[in-house]
């Protein structure tokens, strides 16, 4: 199919498709600086900073979920015009339709791609954080909270406290 006579045909809709690929990509640039921010405060061990930061985190999450579920009603509305199955990809499209290289959807579409590539990326890495804090945190907890009812022997040999449970900490605290 040539985009000579499809494009004029769907200029509005490719329109709006490029403008909801910008927002994406704004939306994607800004998740992929709280995500930075994000791991920033696990490596530091500052969990008190953390609230903010998955708000923000949240709410963009939810806006750009709000631009996927419109890109897609797009592609799906382009492809059907176009004579294409509406479950071709955003890439599919291009290359179904001969979008030139210079066009701003496949910029935008490249763009995007690798923007989404980078936040699975730093969102791998803040998991991995997330976990090694929750591991340190149970060690420390089952350090605590360790008891032991072995005798303590004083440099003579004799016992002390035969048969007494004890923890690390008295846990009259």
């Amino acid at each position: 199919m040539d985009i000579s006579t499809t494009l004029p045909a769907l200029n509005e809709q490719f329109s709006r498709l490029e403008q909801v690929l910008r927002e994406q990509l704004g939306l994607a640039e800004r998740l992929k600086n709280i995500l930075n921010d994000k791991r920033g405060l696990l490596v530091s061990s500052r969990l008190d900073l953390l609230p903010p930061i998955l708000q923000s985190e949240e709410t963009t999450v939810l806006e750009l979920e709000s631009r996927e579920s419109e890109r897609i009603a797009l592609i799906a509305l382009i492809t059907t015009k176009a004579g294409l199955d509406r479950e071709t990809r955003l890439a599919d499209l291009i290359e179904a339709l001969n979008i030139p290289d210079r066009h701003p959807l496949r910029s935008l579409a490249g763009k995007l791609s690798k923007a989404v590539k980078d936040l699975r990326e730093i969102n791998g890495i803040n998991a991995t954080l997330s976990q090694n804090l929750v591991d340190y945190t149970s060690m420390v907890l089952r350090l605590i909270a360790y008891t032991s009812d072995k005798t303590n022997y004083d440099s003579e040999g004799g016992m002390h406290n035969e048969g007494v449970r004890r923890s690390l900490l008295d846990r009259r605290a």
